[in-house]
C-alpha cells in the first residue's frame, strides 16, 4: 500500500506546453493609425482610424491598443501644424501678388492718372480713410515726372519683410526711365479672412500718405 502511496506521489503533474500559449495578433488598424498620425494631410484620418483601433483592441482580442491611443494626440497636432501651414502659405501667395500692384506706374503720363484711379479702387480702405483718389493721381502724376515711366520690376535680396501691426513690406527695384528707384508695397494682412490689402505704396521713400 505504501508503494502505490509513494508511486502516485510521484506521477507527472500535466503542464500546457508553452508552445501551445499563443498571443493575440496585433490589430492592423492600430499600426495604420499609428503611421497615419504622422503624414501631414493624412494626419485626420490617423485619429479616426486611432478611435477605431481602440475599440477593436478593447476586448484584448487584438493587440495594439498603445499604438491606437497614441496615434489621436499625435495626429490632432500634425493636423494642427499643417492646417497652419497651409494657411501661412495661401496668405503670403496672397501678399506676393500685391507686387502687381505698382503695375500702373508703367501707363504714361497721359493715361497714368485714370490707371492710377482704377489701382485706387482695390487699396484697403486704411490706405483711403487716409489718402484721397486725387491725391493719390497727383502721387502718380509726381511719380511719374520725378522717374519717368517704370519698365520693369525687380526683388530684391531682402524683398520680403515684416513689421508691427500684421504688415508685410515688399522691397522691390524699379528700373524707370530715369534710372532704378526703391518701391516698397505695404500690405496688410488678416489671418481671419486670410485677405491681404496694399495699405501704402512709396517710390524712393515718398508715398501718397506723406505727401497728402
Amino acid at each position: 500500500m505504501n508503494e502505490a502511496m509513494i508511486e502516485s506521489s510521484e506521477s507527472p503533474v500535466s503542464t500546457i506546453p508553452l508552445a501551445n500559449v499563443t498571443k493575440p495578433p496585433i490589430s492592423k488598424l492600430a499600426i495604420m493609425a499609428f503611421v497615419l498620425s504622422f503624414l501631414l494631410v493624412l494626419a485626420p484620418l490617423g485619429v479616426l482610424f486611432g478611435v477605431a483601433g481602440i475599440v477593436v483592441t478593447w476586448s484584448g482580442r487584438k493587440r495594439g491598443r498603445g499604438f491606437a491611443i497614441a496615434s489621436i494626440p499625435i495626429g490632432v497636432m500634425v493636423s494642427v501644424l499643417t492646417t497652419l501651414i497651409v494657411i501661412t502659405f495661401l496668405l503670403m501667395a496672397n501678399v506676393v501678388k500685391k507686387e502687381n500692384v505698382v503695375g500702373f506706374l508703367k501707363s504714361s503720363q497721359s493715361t497714368i492718372a485714370s490707371s492710377a484711379s482704377e489701382t485706387y479702387d482695390g487699396l484697403s480702405d486704411r490706405f483711403k480713410v487716409v489718402v484721397s483718389e486725387d491725391a493719390f493721381q497727383e502721387w502718380a502724376l509726381a511719380t511719374a515726372e520725378a522717374h519717368g515711366t517704370l519698365q520693369d520690376v525687380e526683388r530684391g535680396r531682402d524683398w520680403l519683410s515684416t513689421q508691427p501691426g500684421n504688415s508685410w513690406v515688399l522691397n522691390l527695384t524699379g528700373k524707370f526711365v530715369n534710372g532704378p528707384a526703391n518701391i516698397k508695397v505695404t500690405v496688410g494682412v488678416d489671418w481671419g479672412s486670410l485677405s491681404a490689402e496694399v495699405d501704402d505704396i512709396a517710390v524712393d521713400g515718398v508715398s501718397p500718405k506723406r505727401q497728402g
